[in-house]
């Protein structure tokens, strides 16, 4: 049943015990309501929204203003693998009204609110249908909902698996730790470097956000070989060139025995 745009006689003050059909108005301090179904006792002070709330009362005017109508012309103009942008047309207040404001519903449930005719709406996942409707409020409460539209988005980008790191090197060794360094990895399109792995002898035994790391509890006298790996949502690049270990100090060409 449909909220009436204007009552030019207010109608019988609500009562506890009479009974109400859909269609039937009432009023309670200066505020009218239509019944959206047959109901008995149920305040519409408190047990009031637009239909589809599950709501036996829904206000038709506040103090001689009535609720909006419906927004018109929601589309949705554009989207991503993440986003969908919605737009509408501006509601024309009711006489005596101010519109003050839009709520954006997703799939029946509210998600937003805003003073303009666009919204953008975030953290949807990629290439899935979404129903959005937009409500008008004024000072009276809630238009019904608009017509709904379905928004798309986009499948995700491809992401690439990173290049491997290069220019690993060791610092001067200490009887138990060295600290190594590389160069960062540029990340492939659509994508950024979340990490890097380091491994000790082809086990992975740490991970950083930094391009250094100091590897400790190593053994005096030990020969160790070192790589790096970089992560992006895609998984880890093919490890670096190793440091590798060739039975004398550290040399120019990255080898270390510790």
């Amino acid at each position: 049943m449909a909220s009436k745009a204007t009552t030019t006689t207010e109608p019988a003050a609500w009562s506890a015990t009479a009974v109400y059909t859909a269609g039937m108005e009432v009023s309670e301090d200066g505020i009218i309501y239509v019944a959206n179904w047959w109901t008995q006792g149920n305040d519409p002070a408190s047990n009031n929204g637009i239909l589809g709330t599950g709501e036996p009362w829904t206000i038709v005017s506040s103090n001689g203003v009535p609720v909006p109508s419906a927004p018109t012309g929601l589309a949705a103009t554009a989207a991503t693998s993440s986003t969908v942008t919605l737009t509408w047309k501006a509601v024309t207040p009711p006489s005596g009204g101010t519109i003050t404001g839009y709520t954006i519903l997703e799939n029946g449930s509210v998600i937003g609110t805003t003073t303009s005719t666009s919204f953008e709406v975030t953290g949807l996942a990629a290439a899935m249908g979404y129903t959005f409707t937009v409500e008008a409020a004024d000072q009276a409460g809630l238009s019904k909902p608009s017509a709904g539209v379905v928004g798309t988005t986009t499948s995700a980008p491809a992401v690439a698996v990173p290049a491997a790191p290069t220019g690993l090197a060791a610092g001067t060794p200490t009887s138990s730790s060295v600290t190594l360094t590389w160069k960062a990895v540029t990340p492939p399109a659509n994508a950024s470097i979340t990490g890097y792995t380091v491994l000790e002898n082809g086990t992975a035994i740490a991970t950083t956000t930094g391009t250094s790391f100091a590897v400790t509890g190593l053994a005096a006298g030990t020969a160790y070989s070192f790589t790096v790996e970089a992560a992006d949502s895609a998984g880890l690049s093919k490890p670096s060139a190793a440091l590798g270990f060739d039975r004398s100090a550290l040399s120019a060409a990255s080898t270390v025995k510790l």
